[in-house]
């Protein structure tokens, strides 16, 4: 017999497909943008968590700006306020309030005290409402609007107490009278109060269907409670229930 002869075997190693090497750029380049999609939509929801604000009242600048960022939250905006309750160099007031539950990353804005000082009152007569509310508070007063009716152009300031150059402790009211337009028919007149005491001129208002506020006083006068000027003036035309303000002499 023949012996046979051994057959050879060639191993064959089975590939699997082939990637060109665009399609493998591309499969790297959209795994990218993924992890940079995931990671944008995790900060913004980070972002968007609410958070609580606290309240920096009383507390210094860099005390404030502190507590604001470990909160997850920004500075904003700081401003000055002159007030003698709280001791100049720390926050009197902020926005939004303590305790207010906000988006983190959000702004908190500060009020910082200083120390109230004699100036002269700006004029503001002329001026847009909020041109003059924006100077006197620039000026550290704390400006106050009553609205009456007249031809003049709506939202224009017609009067002011005290008046311009008047000297004044910053910190303290100042009125302004703004124009709303015509009379639509319910105005009522406005008293005239200048040498009136208090209790007499709360008693003109009331029946004017009018209220009064004596905020503006002028200190260390022999005459007490007596209207030495009122906002609106005497026979302006207002809407029932306006507060008219007085500038009072007091003892």
């Amino acid at each position: 017999m023949t012996p046979q002869r051994g057959r050879s075997f060639e191993l064959v190693e089975e590939k699997g497909p082939v990637v060109s090497k665009s399609t493998y750029r591309w499969l790297v380049g959209l795994c990218i943008v993924v992890a940079v999609l995931i990671a944008i939509v995790a900060t913004l929801l980070a972002i968007k968590r609410p958070t609580v604000v606290p309240d920096v009242t009383m507390k210094t600048v860099a005390e404030a700006n502190q507590l604001i960022e470990s909160a997850g939250l920004r500075v904003g905006g700081s401003s000055q306020a002159a007030t003698g309750s709280v001791g100049p160099g720390f926050v009197a007031q902020q926005s939004p309030a303590p305790a207010s539950t906000v988006p983190r990353r959000s702004s908190v804005d500060i009020t910082v005290s200083v120390t109230p000082t004699s100036a002269d009152v700006p004029l503001v007569i002329g001026l847009a409402a909020t041109q003059a509310v924006r100077k006197l508070t620039n000026t550290l007063y704390i400006p106050t609007s009553v609205y009456v009716f007249g031809t003049a152009a709506q939202g224009v300031v017609l009067d002011q107490i005290p008046s311009a150059g008047t000297s004044w402790m910053t910190g303290r009211p100042v009125a302004i009278g703004v124009a709303a337009g015509p009379d639509d028919g319910t105005g009522t007149t406005v008293p005239n109060l200048k040498g009136d005491s208090l209790d007499i001129s709360q008693a003109k208002l009331a029946k004017a269907n009018l209220a009064s506020a004596g905020f503006l006083t002028q200190i260390n006068d022999p005459q007490a409670n007596v209207v030495v000027d009122q906002l609106p003036e005497g026979g302006v035309v207002v809407r029932p229930g306006t507060t008219v303000l007085l500038l009072l002499r007091t003892p």
